[in-house]
């Protein structure tokens, strides 16, 4: 059957009679002023191959901190303290090999599931690395890298796509599927756009700049629910099984877009517009105010990482920034405008049942959340030349006004 409850267009949800509404205004878990310190790094801009990553698609963490990330079609082991313990699988077509990974997750019974939709397959494995079996599930290539596939804590695949919409040749209608173990679908929920991709990525991204303008966020929690929310408000939303809806709120500062700030995004948005042409509908302006908050990821315990928006940081363009502009301006034929204010990468904690855990800062701003659990994050980052790593930071609580 396919789950009605959904957060339609682009209309923000509002509280209705089956709603339960809960205010997140506790004092944060954390303290007012929590710091992130480094405990591991994994990856090189040069050195040994195996710790050199440059599409990683899938990350999980055991129960004894080993660490399995899927970069491209292979699948590397690291232990806690980041050492590298050996290659999992193959590239290939034969039994536990792979062609490409898009997603990886964690059975209730500790094996490590492996998704790769390159030759439609789902992948088991023990916890030890030993190939167990294998389930066809032949959709196509799913294309983008975090957010499409995970387990939930019952044991449910949970796997994202998209349908031919009827209505427009180019936006297609996001759906999660609920599978079994042997990739039969068993369920199915419509979502909203998920938004942009990369927390903290204000990347030059071929495609429409959203300027500030509100628009539908979903992301899929490991209890098996999806969390929508529209940021024209800092509310979010989930359904409990008895058909009640969870409308989580919290009260937050309006940022205001001034300034050159103002101006850049302007700037963007306009060479966006000339891309795509007149047809489009395109213009180049830009809201007055930020919206409360931008994307939203959910970690392996079911608490909510609330990307908000902040006042921009003047960050002079780099050489490397500069060369990236420019030959995309030559790929396109327009070189876009520098982008040289940032926001730091903020995010909100916040439990399902509506506690705040607190805000943190991480340190770089192209970050992608990969799991947390307690006061451990795990992260993917990029360097100065697009080559990745994968850190785990530990949260430790501050207090201070």
């Amino acid at each position: 059957m396919v789950t009605s409850w959904v957060l339609a267009g682009m209309v923000a949800l509002q509280p209705q009679a089956d709603t339960l509404v809960v205010r997140v205004d506790n004092a944060p878990e954390w303290g007012n002023h929590p710091t992130l310190v480094e405990e591991v790094r994994i990856g090189v801009l040069e050195g040994p191959v195996e710790e050199s990553f440059t599409t990683i698609r899938g990350f999980v963490v055991l129960d004894d901190g080993e660490m399995w990330v899927g970069d491209g079609a292979e699948v590397r082991r690291f232990g806690p303290e980041g050492d590298f313990l050996g290659y999992l699988g193959r590239e290939g077509e034969g039994p536990g090999e792979f062609k490409g990974i898009a997603g990886m997750g964690r059975m209730p019974d500790g094996r490590v599931v492996i998704f790769d939709p390159w030759q439609g397959r789902i992948n088991y494995f023990s916890p030890d690395g030993v190939f167990d079996s294998s389930a066809p599930r032949a959709i196509g290539v799913i294309m983008g890298p975090y957010d499409v596939f995970r387990v939930s804590d019952e044991g449910s695949l949970l796997q994202f796509w998209s349908l031919p919409n009827p209505d427009s040749q180019s936006r297609r209608l996001p759906i999660w599927y609920h599978l079994d173990e042997e990739g039969t679908v068993t369920d199915s929920v419509w979502a909203p756009p998920s938004g942009r991709r990369v927390l903290g990525g204000q990347d030059y991204a071929f495609g429409i700049f959203g300027g500030f303008s509100p628009m539908a966020v979903s992301a899929m929690s490991p209890r098996g629910y999806l969390v929508q929310a529209h940021t024209s408000e800092y509310a979010l939303h989930y359904p409990l099984p008895d058909g009640r809806t969870v409308r989580l709120e919290r009260e937050y500062d309006a940022v205001r877009v001034d300034g050159e700030e103002r101006s850049q995004f302007r700037a963007h948005a306009a060479h966006v517009a000339g891309l795509w042409g007149p047809d489009a509908g395109l213009g180049d302006d830009i809201p007055g105010e930020k919206p409360p908050f931008w994307s939203v990821r959910i970690d392996g315990e079911g608490r909510l990482w609330v990307a908000r928006h902040s006042h921009g940081v003047l960050e002079p363009e780099s050489a490397a920034d500069r060369a990236e502009r420019e030959e995309l301006g030559r790929l396109r034929g327009s070189v876009p405008p520098p982008v040289e204010w940032w926001e730091p990468l903020t995010l909100d904690v916040i439990e399902p049942a509506g506690r705040f855990v607190g805000s943190v800062t991480l340190p770089n701003r192209q970050s992608v959340l990969l799991d947390a659990r307690g006061d451990s994050v795990w992260v993917t980052e990029r360097g100065d030349f697009d080559e990745e790593y994968v850190v785990r930071y530990r949260v430790v609580p501050g207090g201070g006004p």
